[in-house]
């Protein structure tokens, strides 16, 4: 069996003709985070593709049902969640490899004190059993409501 290439190889590539991009998973072996983020990629790269006008700001997302928008930002959340729970675990690996906080922050392009922050938040989180990002979320809703979490009070829209 051929080996495959590095993973490195697949970050960048450029596209300048119709090109087919092929992910393979496998649900015995592929962390549950890249299965999620595999089960939707087609449908939001398919939704998010059209290009707005440049010239008149006009966006095709207008044309969709608000209800299918609804669905959009449901599963664009869940990827931008698992992505940030896997950055976390990029992070945790460099710093097991004792990376300096500065060499990190470089490429991320943040400050220092910004990834300082986030290995505070990853530490509070994991020993809460808990991902950042649901941390995140459970701390705005208890900042958001002396009662507890938002999502015990029914619905919040807006007009």
């Amino acid at each position: 069996m051929a080996e495959s290439a590095h993973w490195e190889t697949y970050l960048v590539e450029g596209f300048h003709e119709p090109t087919d991009v092929t992910i393979t998973v496998d649900p015995n072996t592929t962390q549950g985070g890249m299965i999620l983020l595999a089960s939707r990629i087609r449908g939001i790269f398919d939704a998010l593709s059209p290009r707005r006008d440049l010239e008149t700001g006009y966006d095709p997302l207008v044309e969709e049902d608000p209800a299918d928008l609804l669905r959009l930002v449901d599963h664009l959340h869940r990827v931008v969640s698992v992505l940030i729970n896997e950055e976390d675990r990029v992070i945790e690996a460099l710093r097991e490899h004792e990376t300096p906080v500065r060499r990190i922050a470089s490429a991320m392009e943040v400050d220092k004190t910004t990834v300082s922050g986030r290995l505070r938040r990853i530490h509070r989180a994991r020993t809460e059993g808990i991902g950042t990002m649901a941390l995140t979320e459970r701390e705005a809703d208890e900042a958001m409501s002396p009662l507890g979490s938002n999502r015990d009070l029914g619905s919040h829209d807006q007009d």
